[in-house]
């Protein structure tokens, strides 16, 4: 595995580019030195937590944020879009990436959620300040109260493999 991949997944490096710890430090060292003397060599190995598992908190996090503020700001947003215990797009049931996949209904168009647009924006005024990352997303009125970043992922279906941008 590549290193940049492994210190990835070992939590040093998250996607919104800050360390989450530094490894290679004194303390660091010294307190993983003492927890190992605490506990037995089989549970050491789980001390850490996974970085995908902090990833999916705040993702959740954010999610909730983000509906939560567009339905205090319109209450009935998706009144069309729930039917029968399931959810409707654009007059037809679900999201379908590949649209052609969808076999109860062939000549589905290929389409985006149709409030995206409306949570997109919502996202760019979400403030959150007690995620496990800690940024501020998006954007600042002031340059002191946080970073400002963007972050655009893309999958490789080919490769199977992810790239951030930042």
């Amino acid at each position: 595995m590549p290193y940049d991949v492994e210190m990835f997944q070992n939590g040093n490096i998250n996607i919104s580019g800050f360390q989450i710890i530094n490894r290679e430090i004194k303390e660091y060292l010294n307190l993983k030195r003492h927890l190992l003397n605490l506990t037995s060599k089989k549970n050491a190995d789980d001390l850490d937590i996974e970085a995908k598992a902090v990833f999916v908190h705040d993702a959740v996090v954010v999610a909730r944020a983000v509906f939560a503020t567009a339905l205090r700001r319109n209450d009935s947003l998706f009144r069309h879009n729930f039917r029968h215990g399931e959810l409707y797009n654009r007059g037809f049931p679900g999201i379908y990436c590949h649209p052609i996949t969808d076999v109860n209904n062939p000549n589905r168009p290929f389409t985006t959620f149709e409030h995206g647009q409306t949570l997109a924006r919502t996202l760019r005024g979400v403030r959150i300040h007690w995620l496990f990352m800690a940024p501020e997303l998006f954007s600042s009125k002031r340059i002191t109260d946080c970073y400002n970043f963007t972050l655009s992922a893309i999958h490789s279906d080919i490769t199977a493999g992810k790239f951030g941008f930042f």
